[in-house]
């Protein structure tokens, strides 16, 4: 009796690994050329140079903002991701999370020297670059932590895709406060520096 009931175990993990083996099977692969498209799409390419015109029309501190509204609204829209998902089904998320990078570049680092006092606008550089490296080491590691512990480490599995999306509505979340204050901070700040700074008028 007791071989028996190894050998069924046997026979059910074989069948077991080759229905995973069918499944994989059934799931293209995804060439390089349509890889590079996908991280094409996160890049915000060809957003930076049309910044500075969006700018004529919003205050440098709006463009902040909307660009966390978009990366936060981009994140939400990525949990449409699955295993099954085409390039077609995720580029509308990606080129919205693209977009935010995209327009915010070069702004930021504008708006946090124009935040501090011009005699310490390298104090206020450094510490942006600081702050910026920090926290994109600390979002890694948060978001790879979450994987781990959903996944149990297997990323092949389908709980990545659960994990993965546990990790994006939580990065949602964060840029939904993080609109919210930067709505109401920024603009004070501004004006705060401009009443301390006031630009000399024009004879």
């Amino acid at each position: 009796m007791p071989d028996q009931q190894q050998g069924r175990d046997a026979d059910q993990a074989g069948a077991d690994v080759g229905d995973d083996r069918a499944r994989r099977a059934e799931q293209p692969d995804q060439c390089p050329g349509e890889a590079g498209v996908v991280l094409m799409l996160l890049t915000g390419l060809p957003l930076p140079p049309v910044a500075p015109l969006v700018t004529k029309v919003v205050p440098p501190q709006g463009v902040v903002v909307l660009a966390v509204a978009l990366v936060g609204i981009g994140a939400a829209w990525l949990t449409v991701i699955g295993p099954g998902a085409s390039v077609l089904s995720i580029a509308g998320p990606l080129l919205t999370v693209g977009a935010g990078f995209g327009i915010s570049t070069g702004l930021i680092d504008g708006v946090a020297i124009g935040s501090v006092d011009p005699a310490r606008a390298g104090t206020g550089a450094g510490m942006f670059n600081a702050v910026r490296l920090a926290l994109e080491t600390i979002a890694i590691a948060v978001v790879g932590a979450v994987l781990a512990t959903t996944t149990g480490g297997r990323l092949a599995e389908p709980g990545y895709t659960s994990g993965l999306h546990v990790a994006l509505w939580g990065m949602a979340g964060l840029a939904a406060v993080l609109t919210v204050v930067l709505a109401r901070v920024l603009p004070r700040r501004r004006e705060t520096t401009a009443r301390q700074h006031p630009e000399p008028s024009q004879a």
